[in-house]
């Protein structure tokens, strides 16, 4: 390799490094935001949550439904809504026992989840309903809703 050619690979580097320190950047940022855990005790709330639920749709003998990603008050998803509603599916489908199946499509039933917070900012309700979707005239019909207090 020339010396004309060696300096071509060097004037490149800074814009290679600082493009792969980026990648790295948004990379650790990404997966600091989707793995933030819940505590223990939220955990355990889901965990509830996900057996009554599962009791219910087993007693109403409801073979399929939707898993909605929870929101706030303002109707956005953000990660915190992301995660409770992602443990919520998964538990679900722990105590289903094969009785229904939790789907990520549309299906005729869906449960819904909105995160209600507190004033005081170390406490919120999550506000959960089971809902049947008639199909002709798309209207909603509450069957079922569950507000758990959760401590942040």
């Amino acid at each position: 390799m020339r010396k004309r050619d060696r300096l071509k690979v060097l004037k490149l580097s800074p814009n290679i490094l600082f493009f792969l320190i980026l990648i790295c950047a948004v990379h650790v940022i990404t997966n600091r935001a989707s793995s933030a855990e819940l505590s223990r005790d939220q955990e355990q709330k889901i965990e509830k949550i996900a057996l009554i639920l599962s009791e219910e749709l087993a007693s109403r003998n409801i073979k399929g439904v939707t898993l909605k990603n929870f929101f706030d008050l303002r109707g956005r998803t953000g990660s915190f809504e992301k995660i409770l509603s992602e443990k919520l599916r998964k538990a679900l489908i722990k105590f289903s026992k094969r009785r229904f199946k939790v789907f990520t499509k549309d299906s005729e039933f869906i449960i819904k989840g909105t995160v209600i917070p507190y004033s005081e900012k170390n406490r919120f309700d999550l506000k959960i309903e089971l809902i049947k979707i008639k199909t002709q005239s798309q209207d909603e019909e509450v069957l079922f809703t569950y507000t758990g207090i959760f401590k942040r």
